[in-house]
C-alpha cells in the first residue's frame, strides 16, 4: 500500500485489521482504475473526519460523480439512499462499478474513523446541506444485482455461515466483487468473532451500539440477534442500542461503549481525556484499541448497507433511521427537531420524578403512591391488548412486580409513565402470545384495510361511552382489531398519551404509530357505525 501510506498519518499496525480489504482495493484488477479506487477511499476517509487531503482526478467528469458518492458515504451513510445510486446508474455506471465504489468508500470511512480517533481536534468535515437522514420513503433495495451463490460453492459464505449461522444479506449482495467479499469475511472473523483483547460478546456489544448510533437499522438488527443467540436478552440489547447510558451496564462497560460510539460516528472527535479515562477505568490499551477498530468496522458496515440498500435479515425491533438513538448528534447541522421531538417526554419534567426518586431510595410508601396512581391505566392497557379480564388482573400485578425489580435501572431519560406503559404493553403482548401467534406491531395488514362502511355518527361517541352498554360494545369492537392497531388506539386515544409517548411505549417510529392510528380509527369506526346509525334512526309507529 505504498501510495496510501504516504498520506495517512497512521502506523501500519493500526490499519492491520483492515489490511485484507485495503490490499484488494489498492491492488491490480477490479472494474475501476486503481488510482480512482484510492481517491474514493481517501475522499471518504477525509469526509469521515480524517485530517488528510483527498485527490481530485477530474474537474466535473464522470469520475467526480463516484467521488461525490464516496464522500457522502464517508460523511453520512444515513443520508445515502436509492436516489444516489439511481443517479450513478443514469450516468452510465454499471453495478460492478457502483459496488466497487461503495466498498472503497466504506473502507475509507473505516480508515477515516481510525485516524480521527487518534488525532483529535484536528478539524472535522462539516455536513453539507442535504445530508440529513433519508426518510425511507423510496425504492427498496437491494439496489444492485448480485449472483446467487451457496456456502458449499463459495468459501467466504461458508465462513460467514459458520460464524453467524447463516449468510447475512449484506454479504449476499456483494457477490459481483468476490475478492473484496473474501477480505470482508476475514475482517469480520478477526474483529468480531475471535477471542482476542476483548471477548466476543464485548465486541458484539460495541458493534451493536455503533450500528445504532450510525442509524444503521440493518447492522443493529443483525448484531442484536447475534447477541441474543449468545444468551443476551432482547430487551437488554434494545436498551444498549437505544442508549448505553440507560442500559444498566457496569460503569466501565458503559464508558467503553460511549467512547466507541463517538469513535464510530463521524465527523466528530474522541478526546485524549476520554481515552485516558478508559485506561484508568480498568481497560488495557489493547482493549481500547480493539474497541476503536470494532467501532470503525461498524462504520464500514453502515456505509456498505447504505450504498447497497439491503433489507434486514430479521424484523427490526426499532427503525433507527426514523427513530435515532439518544446521546449523539447524528444528523449533522442540517437536521432540525420535529414538533413531536420538541414535545418529547425526554425534554419534559416528569411529574412522577420525586416519587420515583424516593421509591428508588427504598421508600415503599412512595412506590405504593406510584401503584395507586397508575394501576388503573396499567390494567386498562393489559385489558385492551389481551381482551381478557383475568389476564388484565394477573398482568397488572406482574407489571408492578417487574417495575419494582427494575426501578433501579430507570434512568429518567423518558417519563416514568412512558417506561411503565412500555412494560405494560410488553406484558399484554406476552400474554397474547401465550394464547395465539403474536400479531406484529410494525407491519401493516393491507388485506384488512381499508374499511368499506363510513356511515355518519350522528351522536358524539364520547357521550355514549359514558353508558355501560356502549362501553362494552366499544371494548368488544376494540378487542377485535389487530393487535398493532388496538395497542396504538389504547395508548393514544384512551390512555391519552402523546404521540411521542405512545410511539416510545410501543417501540415503533412515530410515523408508524400515526399510520396505525389512522387505520385503527377507521376500522373501529366501521365496526361501530352500524350501532350508532341504528341509534340515530327515528322509531316508527
Amino acid at each position: 500500500m505504498p501510495l496510501l501510506l504516504d498520506v495517512l498519518p497512521l502506523p501500519s499496525e493500526v490499519l492491520a485489521p483492515f489490511a485484507p480489504l485495503l490490499d484488494v482495493l489498492l491492488g491490480e484488477g477490479g472494474t475501476l482504475d486503481r488510482a480512482l479506487r484510492e481517491s474514493i477511499l481517501l475522499a471518504a476517509a477525509a469526509s469521515a473526519g480524517a485530517p488528510i487531503a483527498s485527490r481530485d482526478l477530474s474537474s466535473g467528469g464522470p469520475a467526480e460523480l463516484l467521488l461525490a458518492f464516496g464522500r457522502k458515504l464517508g460523511r453520512a451513510p444515513a443520508a445515502v439512499g436509492a436516489p444516489d445510486v439511481e443517479a450513478l446508474q443514469r450516468a452510465g455506471f454499471g453495478d460492478e462499478e457502483i459496488l466497487e465504489t461503495t466498498v472503497a468508500a466504506a473502507c475509507g470511512r473505516a480508515v477515516g474513523l481510525l485516524i480521527r480517533a487518534r488525532t483529535p481536534r484536528a478539524g472535522t468535515a462539516a455536513a453539507a446541506d442535504g445530508d440529513s437522514a433519508r426518510t425511507g420513503e423510496e425504492r427498496k433495495g437491494p439496489y444492485l444485482r448480485s449472483v446467487e451463490k451457496t456456502p458449499a460453492e463459495f468459501p467466504p459464505f461458508a465462513r460467514l455461515k459458520e460464524r453467524y449461522g447463516f449468510v447475512p444479506r449484506l454479504y449476499r449482495a456483494q457477490t459481483l466483487a468476490p475478492e473484496a467479499l473474501e477480505a470482508q469475511a476475514r475482517i469480520v472473523e478477526r474483529l468480531l468473532f475471535e477471542e482476542t483483547a476483548l471477548r466476543r460478546d464485548q465486541k458484539q456489544l460495541v458493534v451493536l451500539a455503533v450500528s445504532a448510533a450510525n442509524r444503521d437499522t440493518y447492522g443493529a438488527t443483525l448484531h442484536a440477534r447475534t447477541l441474543q443467540m449468545g444468551g443476551v436478552e432482547a430487551e437488554k440489547a434494545d436498551r444498549i442500542a437505544a442508549d448505553p447510558a440507560e442500559a444498566g451496564l457496569p460503569e466501565a462497560e458503559r464508558a467503553l461503549l460511549e467512547a466507541a460510539r463517538r469513535a464510530g460516528v463521524g465527523p466528530g472527535e474522541l478526546d485524549p481525556p476520554d481515552l485516558q479515562a478508559l485506561l484508568g477505568g480498568g481497560w488495557t490499551a489493547a482493549q481500547v484499541d480493539e474497541a476503536i477498530a470494532v467501532a470503525a468496522l461498524a462504520g464500514l458496515l453502515a456505509a456498505l448497507q447504505a450504498g447497497l440498500g439491503v433489507p434486514p435479515d430479521f424484523r427490526p425491533r426499532r427503525d433507527f433511521l426514523a427513530n435515532p438513538p439518544k446521546g449523539l448528534n447524528l444528523s449533522g447541522p442540517s437536521a432540525r427537531p420535529t414538533p413531536d421531538e420538541v414535545r418529547s417526554p425526554a425534554r419534559s419534567e416528569d411529574p412522577d420524578g420525586p416519587a420515583v426518586a424516593a421509591a428508588k431510595a427504598g421508600d415503599m410508601n412512595a412506590f405504593e403512591t406510584l401503584v395507586r396512581k397508575h394501576q388503573g391505566r396499567v390494567y386498562r392497557t393489559v385489558r385492551g391488548i389481551t381482551g381478557n379480564t383475568e389476564d388484565a388482573q394477573d398482568g397488572a400485578q406482574a407489571v408492578f412486580l417487574k417495575v419494582f425489580r427494575k426501578l433501579g435501572d430507570f434512568q429518567g431519560q423518558s417519563l416514568f409513565s412512558t417506561w411503565l406503559h412500555k412494560i405494560a404493553v410488553n406484558e399484554g403482548l406476552e400474554r397474547l402470545r401465550s394464547r395465539r401467534p403474536l400479531e406484529s406491531l410494525d407491519e401493516a395488514d393491507e388485506d384488512s384495510f381499508p374499511p368499506r362502511s363510513f356511515d355518519a355518527w350522528v351522536e358524539d361517541p364520547e357521550t355514549r361511552l359514558a353508558r355501560d352498554e356502549t362501553r362494552r360494545i366499544v371494548e368488544e369492537a376494540l378487542a377485535r382489531l389487530p393487535a398493532r392497531y388496538r395497542a396504538a388506539l389504547l395508548l393514544r386515544d384512551i390512555q391519552q398519551l402523546s404521540g411521542a409517548e405512545a410511539a416510545a411505549a410501543l417501540g415503533i417510529p412515530l410515523a408508524t404509530l400515526k399510520t396505525h392510528l389512522l387505520r385503527g380509527r377507521l376500522q373501529l369506526r366501521e365496526a361501530l357505525s352500524g350501532f350508532f346509525a341504528a341509534e340515530a334512526r327515528p322509531m316508527r309507529g
